[in-house]
């Protein structure tokens, strides 16, 4: 029971203006008693009685009545019928990432999540206004729905390959309550309560405080957690998939597959390695889960593979795609003398068949490496192909950058070099498509890139939030593909050239972009993420054989489906494959928590749902149920009207004496 006006209970004190009056009207007269008086008396004595009582009843029923206008003016709330009243805001966040896609007792995890909504559904009200967020879909909208509306959003959803983030969808789901008005409020979370998609149990103050905390804002919505009902299965799967050590092999040449998998149960675990649908190798895993297959030896061209292990449980990451372009070794020149850092990398990467170095200054490279200082100065040639990639690295001399610029303004690039702090160092944030290696590497803030108008292509980044490494094209003729970086590969600007990065980083820097290759060589997207399509891309077919449209759409949103993606041009011919792949913290993170583990992690706003058939006791705890004004108020009227029949009967009232009856004495009201 609540009150939706409770100051106006303060009209309560009217209900003792009757009671005053009734107290002062009491009289206690003077009797004296006298032969004539003590027969009269004896008459009355049983109508006085029947008196007193009529008045006492007058009394209640105002009294009631009163106290009946009051409650309905105070707009009293009682837990009536649905309690659909005042209409509520309810967002449903629906783990629908991989882990929803593990079989428990012949069902998916998802089908338990789906039948615990459709409890909580019930729970509401038709006023009521229901969100439904699906964490395994981030690209999905979520519109305002009835309770009928969003039972059926429920059952359309299914399991994919996205690793949903907890946190994250808390927020949204905050939002979306902030947006909402007034009202009663509440998020439920149904979630697989894998503990990949919660944030650690024991963070460090120094995480805590990162600006990447993974742990929510804390929101004024009461925040509800769920689970399936039943544990998780134990779980083993493909973590990782990497060929040639990070280095996609060279056309003609043999490397190897690292496979690594995580969960339980790693060791001699069976793996199988096939290539465009053939099998091609197989082995086992060593104690700590990782084998090493043999990759054959491939022409130039796009390879489509397939690692996979016997299935459990959760299917979906037992096998793992990947695609990677064979290419030839490509032709790398320096017009101008390299620093001797990375005069020996390129010798080492020379030395092992990743690239063919030219003499300085020879012709028909297919990379050409521009330092900044002799570029500024006009010291070096202009290629006369347009498919030439020109990677250019800024000035050693600070005076040289306004020339600098100059050159890149006149090739009609969208970037320019500015000075920074050269006390300031930062480190790279590794990206997909470039070795994990990179992360951490310190770099000086002598020079940063800044856009110009609508710049694209940041592939690097700094852990300020700077762009490091930017992919653009030079507009003016000839033209090409440009990679522009923020420092000089020398160790006064960077610590890149003293650390394990510096070969597979200029590995995949000096591989070029092409048709074979467009978007860079990559052995996996990760689900969920977008992926920016290449030039020309008007569909992509889905592993399921789907054909989705992309015309104009500049990249793919809808990644959830683990498997080979086939990015089509307009005649229906594949210019590339994709391989979506299972993050790798979902494979390592698919053991399931409790309710209450998992909400001790997501955050002191977060409640567990109550254990038993009937935790929709908690749906809505702050609902007050139906208001009763209305009633209340016809309920005093039907008091009033009775009050007034009761007083015309009443002695006190309309007489209704015979002639010859003995008058009724004056007695107290």
């Amino acid at each position: 029971m609540a009150f939706l006006a409770p100051l106006l209970l303060l009209a309560a004190v009217s209900l003792a203006v009757p009671l005053l009056v009734h107290l002062l009207r009491r009289e206690d007269p003077r009797t004296r008693s006298f032969p004539a008086l003590r027969y009269l008396a004896r008459t009355v004595e049983a109508r006085s009685r029947t008196l007193r009582i009529q008045q006492l009843l007058l009394l209640a029923l105002r009294l009631a009545a009163l106290a009946l206008l009051v409650l309905a003016a105070a707009r009293l709330v009682l837990p009536l019928g649905s309690g659909d009243h005042p209409p509520a805001s309810f967002v449903i966040v629906v783990d629908n990432g991989v882990h929803s896609g593990a079989i428990v007792d012949g069902e998916r995890v998802l089908d338990h999540l789906v039948r615990r909504g459709a409890e909580a559904l019930e729970a509401l009200g038709p006023l009521d206004r229901v969100w439904v967020v699906a964490g395994g879909e981030p690209w999905r909208a979520s519109p305002p729905l009835d309770a009928d509306r969003a039972s059926e959003a429920l059952r359309s959803l299914s399991s994919t390959g996205v690793l949903p983030e907890l946190p994250a969808l808390l927020e949204r789901a905050s939002a979306l309550l902030e947006a909402a008005g007034g009202g009663p409020t509440q998020i439920l979370v149904l979630s697989s309560l894998a503990s990949g998609t919660l944030p650690p149990g024991d963070p460090t103050p120094e995480s805590s405080g990162h600006r990447e905390d993974p742990r929510p804002v804390p929101t004024p919505h009461p925040i509800l957690i769920q689970g399936p009902g039943l544990p998780l299965p134990p779980n083993r799967g493909i973590a990782s998939v990497r060929l040639g050590g990070g280095l996609p092999p060279r056309a003609g040449d043999e490397s190897t597959v690292d496979v690594t998998v995580a969960g339980e149960e790693v060791a001699e675990v069976p793996v199988r390695l096939l290539l465009d649908g053939e099998l091609v190798a197989a082995g086992r895993t060593d104690a700590s889960g990782l084998a090493s297959l043999p990759f054959p030896a491939r022409p130039e061209s796009w390879v489509r593979g397939v690692v996979e292990i016997d299935p459990d449980p959760l299917r979906a990451d037992d096998r793992r795609e990947f695609a990677a372009a064979i290419r030839p070794p490509p032709v790398v020149s320096t017009p101008a003398e390299p620093h001797p850092f990375l005069d020996e990398a390129l010798s080492t990467l020379e030395s092992a068949g990743r690239i063919r170095l030219l003499p300085i200054g020879s012709a028909g490279a297919e990379i050409l490496l521009l330092p900044g200082s002799p570029l500024a100065s006009g010291g070096l040639p202009e290629p006369a192909s347009s498919g030439v990639t020109r990677v250019v690295t800024p000035p050693d001399d600070p005076a040289l950058l306004p020339a600098f610029n100059r050159v890149l303004e006149g090739w009609g690039v969208p970037w320019r070099l500015e000075l920074d702090r050269p006390e300031a160092r930062s480190t790279l944030v590794a990206a997909p498509g470039y070795p994990p290696s990179l992360e951490g590497v310190e770099v000086s803030l002598r020079y940063r890139l800044v856009p110009v108008g609508s710049a694209s292509g940041v592939e690097l980044l700094r852990d300020n939030g700077s762009p490091w490494l930017v992919r653009t094209r030079i507009m003016e003729a000839p033209g090409g593909p440009l990679v522009l970086l923020a420092s000089s590969l020398h160790p006064d600007q960077s610590d890149l050239p003293l650390s394990a990065a510096m070969i597979p980083f200029l590995d995949r820097l000096l591989t070029p972009e092409g048709p074979v290759d467009a978007g860079g060589p990559t052995t996996g997207h990760p689900a969920g993420a977008p992926f920016a399509l290449p030039e020309g891309t008007v569909a992509v077919r889905r592993p399921d054989g789907t054909r989705h449209p992309t015309a104009g759409l500049g990249r793919l949103v809808d990644t959830g489906q683990p498997g080979l993606h086939e990015i089509l041009d307009a005649d229906g011919d594949p210019i590339r494959p994709l391989a979506v792949q299972i993050p790798e913290p979902a494979v390592r993170g698919s053991d399931g928590l409790s309710p209450v583990d998992a909400a001790a992690r997501l955050g002191a706003s977060v409640e567990p749902a109550p254990a038993g058939a009937r935790w929709t006791r908690a749906i809505l705890p702050d609902r007050r149920g139906r208001e009763v004004a209305l009633p209340l108020v016809l309920a005093a009227l039907l008091l009033l009207l009775l009050e007034g029949w009761v007083a015309s009967r009443s002695i006190g009232g309309r007489s209704t004496s015979k002639p010859g009856d003995a008058p009724a004495p004056r007695t107290a009201s």
